[in-house]
């Protein structure tokens, strides 16, 4: 999460009600190796390849950070892959964070976000509720080599 200064948020951990069925917008869920020795092996890693690809730039367009004053044009993209997914019957999206955490040995690694489509699929863990306000904000700047 990234709120600006003086903003609100709420975590909370949710229960399923039901099992659900959802789109997997992440990318890399299989890797097929490029060296085979057949044809057919050469042209399934490439559309293996292809279909990581895809569903990296879906899961990115729906990770893109949009606050509520952005033009109503930056919710098309996000809005007609979700409808999308519904009409397929998915009942949600998981797709990669753009927030990125260090975990050990400093490497950063992103979350999942997942998106139910149906707000009863699942009931808040009341317990787990916390609500936090932005008080301060830290950055780090690299310098780019571009």
């Amino acid at each position: 999460m990234r709120p600006s200064l003086g903003e609100e948020l709420t975590l909370v951990r949710l229960r399923l009600r039901r099992d659900v069925v959802l789109c997997d917008l992440r990318p890399l869920h299989r890797y097929e190796s490029p060296f085979v020795d057949s044809e057919s092996g050469f042209e399934r890693a490439l559309q293996v390849l292809d279909h990581n690809e895809i569903r990296r730039e879906l899961g990115a367009s729906l990770a893109l950070p949009i606050r509520p004053d952005d033009a109503a044009k930056d919710y098309l993209l996000p809005q007609f892959i979700c409808n999308l997914a519904r009409e397929e019957g998915f009942d949600g999206v998981a797709y990669g964070s753009s927030q990125r955490i260090l975990v050990r040995r400093g490497r950063p690694r992103s979350g999942t976000n997942i998106l139910l489509f149906d707000p009863l699929a699942a009931v808040v863990d009341l317990p787990s509720r916390r609500t936090y306000r932005t008080a301060n904000a830290s950055f780090i700047f690299t310098r780019s080599r571009a």
